[in-house]
């Protein structure tokens, strides 16, 4: 995470601008940072209190974000995505369409999370690693290699 990482509640935000703009026929909104640092929200995403967003992520709409998560830099979440409180997703990580991350997870840097897929509570995913579309990881599991 950088210095010009992005924190929710919005209204508290020094330095930072938002414009909207339109994406595929969808109303998108464009946070600018100090530096030009831009992170992209789509429209119906929920993002809890106290969340964490590095520069460059894409919040996908209809996602949501529990309280508490970390999103590290260059993130790409996909629409109806889910991630629980207190997650802690690593640098350049993809998650697909739909999916599901559970409380306390981690995912590590440049891992990709397939569409539909499940992770449960307390799971840690390495770095690197990519977990198919519908998969389904249970809770507290280790994955460290695809």
């Amino acid at each position: 995470m950088t210095t010009s990482q992005i924190s929710y509640p919005w209204s508290e935000i020094v330095g930072w601008t938002s414009e909207s703009y339109t994406r595929d026929g969808v109303e998108w909104t464009r946070y600018i940072g100090p530096g030009g640092t831009e992170i992209n929200i789509g429209p119906d995403v929920t993002i809890g209190l106290g969340v964490t967003i590095g520069p460059g992520a894409t919040i996908g709409d209809g996602a949501t974000i529990g309280d508490g998560a970390t999103i590290g830099d260059d993130v790409t979440i996909g629409p109806g995505a889910t991630i629980g409180p207190d997650v802690t997703i690593g640098d350049d990580v993809t998650i697909g369409l739909d999916a599901t991350i559970g409380d306390d997870a981690y995912i590590g840097d440049g891992a990709t999370i397939g569409h539909v897929a499940y992770i449960g509570s307390r799971v840690h995913i390495g770095d690197g690693t990519t977990i198919g579309s519908r998969a389904y990881i249970g809770e507290g599991a280790t994955i460290d290699h695809d």
